[in-house]
């Protein structure tokens, strides 16, 4: 269980700073869901169940609704996904836009919105649990920061700010039919409401045997809830300057720190490393281990048996030559080796 706490704390760290500098818009979203699935795998490894399937459902309503609103954006777009490419999109899209930041909200786990019962019952059941919960708290409460802050990141470069559009589609930029409009209002109505179905205690019979989080009512889930919001809104607000007040500050952040700017959005080289480690070295196995095994036993055995037969009709053709004279000679001589044999033996 330690081990699946941790494994889920640092997949919740590493998917958050990985979506923090994406520039593909489906691409913040994919790994702001990896970072929340690391959340409720860190919650589970810590024995809080019911919090972690409780994040598990309010996130699949206000995932979902981001990940329709990419939808909605790159239709708009032509099937543009860079955000480079985008904004000044929110008086053109203002479905998308409204049900977009409902969405962003619930994410950054912003008061009252599905994302905040469900990241702080998390959070503080997390902390109930014991020392090695409380230092993975202070990690979920780092990455509640970096959540807010990239949920409006995306937010702020695709919505406000200048139009990038590609001038040739900017003035057919338009809302999506209502088969998408209407699921985008649905879903964001789920991202306030399914906050306050009580989850936790719906679930509570279903773990009874199982969940080890102890209680968290009192002073201390109070305090982290309470700097669980402080960090969103932090987020959020950095995410404002940065990217509305002081559009310039991203690429001074970028040259400033390019190590880290480049480890981030390259995925921190785990794709490389993986590729490295696993693949190369599995197909180099896979090249020797077909020229062993695939061209000379299977291969050698199959053309063998070919072989074979082509030599043993060869053989035949030899016989059977279609001259009387022949099987002639060829009884004659099989008559003097059975005579011979018999006077021998």
């Amino acid at each position: 269980m330690t081990v699946v706490a941790l494994v889920g704390a640092a997949t919740m760290v590493l998917g958050a700073t990985i979506a923090l500098t994406q520039t593909d818009i489906k691409r913040v979203v994919a790994y702001s869901t990896v970072s929340q699935l690391g959340y409720m795998v860190m919650a589970c490894g810590l024995g809080a169940y019911s919090a972690g399937m409780y994040h598990l459902l309010t996130h699949g309503a206000f995932k979902a609704l981001l990940f329709l609103g990419c939808g909605s954006v790159i239709i708009a777009l032509h099937h543009e996904q860079d955000m480079r490419h985008m904004g000044g999109l929110k008086d053109k899209l203002p479905v998308t836009y409204w049900t977009f930041i409902v969405g962003s909200l619930a994410l950054a786990g912003f008061p009252l919105t599905a994302g905040f019962f469900s990241k702080d019952d998390l959070l503080v059941s997390a902390w109930s649990s014991g020392p090695l919960g409380q230092a993975l708290t202070v990690l979920g409460l780092l990455t509640a920061l970096m959540t807010a802050f990239y949920s409006f990141r995306l937010v702020f470069v695709t919505f406000w700010g200048p139009s990038h559009v590609d001038k040739k589609h900017a003035k057919h930029v338009h809302e999506p039919s209502q088969t998408m409009t209407f699921p985008l209002i649905v879903l964001a109505v789920l991202s306030i409401a399914a906050g306050y179905i009580g989850i936790p205690e719906f679930l509570a019979p279903v773990f009874a045997q199982g969940d080890a989080a102890p209680a968290h009512h009192g002073e201390a889930g109070m305090i982290i809830m309470i700097i669980a919001t402080l960090m969103g809104l932090t987020g959020i607000a950095g995410a404002y300057y940065v990217y509305v007040l002081n559009p310039q500050l991203p690429d001074q952040f970028a040259a400033r720190w390019k190590a880290l700017y480049d480890g981030s959005l390259n995925k921190w080289y785990v794709d490389e490393a993986y590729d490295r480690a696993f693949v190369r070295p599995t197909f180099a196995v896979a090249a020797d281990m077909w020229k062993r095994i695939d061209v000379a036993v299977i291969d050698g055995a199959v053309n063998g048996v070919a072989r074979g037969i082509a030599w043993g009709g060869w053989l035949l053709r030899l016989v059977q030559s279609g001259q009387t004279q022949h099987y002639a000679l060829a009884m004659a001589l099989g008559m003097v080796i059975l005579v011979t044999v018999f006077l021998v033996f």
